[in-house]
Parts: C-alpha cells; structure tokens; sequence
C-alpha cells in the first residue's frame, strides 16, 4: 500500500489542482456577480438626498431678482457698499455695480485684490498681498497703509463705526 502524499504523481495531481481551481474560480464569479447585482439594488454606502432636496419656506429669507454679469471673469471677492452698491475685485481690478448690473466705478490696481471692504462714507479699502489701498467713493486714491510684516497676506476687511479689521 502507497503512503498518502503518494496517491497521485505530479501529472494526476496537476490535473485535480486545475479543475478543482476552475470549480472554485467559477462558483466565485458567480458568487460575486450575484452580489454585485445585490450591491447596485441596495447600495448601503448610497447618499440619499431626497429628505433635503424640499426647503421649508419659512427658511428661505432671500429670493434672486436679477442675474447679471460681472465686469470681469473670475469675480471672487465682493462687499456692500452704501446704497447696495457691490463691489468686485477681480484680478487687478475692482469694480462698482449696481443691482441692475451696470458698472459705475472701476478702480485698476498694480496687483490682485485679496480683499474689499467700504465704509458707510464711502471709503475704499482694498486688501492687496501685503498691505492695504484707500480710495475715495470717486475711486480717487488717498493712501495706503505699510505692510505689518515679510509674511502678510490679506484674506479679508471689514470696517467698524471707528475701526478697520484686517484678516491675515
């Protein structure tokens, strides 16, 4: 009687090894296409919006009324002026529309804008990389304050009754 690792030579041995991996290999596909099929009727990772697609209409405190385009592309920074006038800053300008769009100001600057802010008098305060530019409601340039520092980097302003804020 042959010991047991000795039942098979090597070509009867490779020969049960093949089939029995093809069985395997087969009932895996199968196994897995069944599932995936499983997976896209019910996805359990799926994001379902549709609670959130419907807004309460107390919520809603704002409505558009016009659309309009702005002076120049890639308008990324704005601010409220007096009489709602809006002011843009895009590339190295910044622009005064109106709320029917029409543009009535346009201030060139020797570099981007980073940031706008206007006071209730008009001033004009733009944030440059390193330090900020005033500007009269005409766009008449009064003055500009240093930087604070090598590194400084203006990211946005907001002006107080008294005081100007600067985020760096």
């Amino acid at each position: 009687m042959k010991p047991q690792f000795e039942l098979f030579d090597r070509r009867e041995f490779l020969g049960v090894v093949s089939k029995t991996a093809a069985i395997v290999g087969l009932s895996t596909v199968t196994a897995s296409s069944k599932a995936a099929e499983q997976a896209n009727a019910t996805n359990p990772f799926a994001y379902d919006i549709a609670p959130f697609q419907k807004t309460d209409p107390k919520l809603l405190s704002h409505v558009e009324v016009a659309r309009w385009r702005a002076p120049y592309k890639e308008a990324k920074r704005l601010a409220v002026g007096p009489d709602d006038q809006l002011y843009l800053c895009a590339g190295n300008y910044v622009s005064r529309v109106n709320a029917e769009g029409v543009s009535g100001l346009e201030i060139a600057l020797p570099e981007p804008a980073r940031c706008v802010a206007v006071s209730r008098e008009g001033t004009i305060f733009v944030g440059l990389r390193d330090h900020i530019e005033l500007f009269d409601a005409k766009g008449k340039r009064r003055g500009s304050w240093d930087s604070p520092g090598k590194k400084s980097w203006f990211t946005g302003l907001a002006v107080g009754e008294n005081e100007i804020f600067a985020a760096d």
